[in-house]
């Protein structure tokens, strides 16, 4: 959401860069517990995922988008979804951890004709979280266009 407050402030990579340095960032994961702990995964599955993310993370692409978060996000500002573009905004209900959050998913999805908030319970990963849920809210908005 490019509207969201404070989302549009310069935020450094120096941390980031520091933690992939040092190896950290597997020493933090393997402490850290089951991050697929609940979910419908084999462990051959979340070994996968586990390794993806190992090779994934913090590589010079992710950091060099990091370091232009902000100035991504005040353009985005200026751009809009087509107004004839069905929208469904997948989001948790209720983040403490970003105020406004709930008016922003509203201003997007108000932005064109067919825009619906579709208010999840969880955190960040509602992808992980509710995989099926997300699938099938897709299929009937594709199904919208036959």
């Amino acid at each position: 959401m490019p509207t969201q407050p404070g989302i549009d402030e310069a935020v450094g990579s120096g941390l980031f860069r520091f933690v992939k340095a040092t190896g950290l960032a597997r020493v933090l994961t393997a402490v850290s517990g089951d991050a697929y702990a609940g979910l419908p995964y084999t462990d051959a599955q979340k070994e996968q995922m586990t390794l993806l993310s190992h090779r994934t993370s913090m590589r010079a692409t992710y950091l060099d988008e990091y370091e232009h978060l902000g100035a991504n996000f005040r353009h985005a500002r200026s751009l809009a979804f087509p107004a004839d573009l069905p929208v469904r905004l997948f989001v948790v209900g209720d983040d403490p951890d970003v105020p406004g959050w709930g008016a922003c998913t509203v201003s997007e999805a108000a932005s064109v004709t067919d825009g619906q908030v579709v208010l999840l319970d969880g955190g960040h990963y509602l992808h992980h979280t509710h995989a099926a849920e997300i699938a099938e809210g897709i299929d009937a908005v594709a199904d919208l266009g036959q």
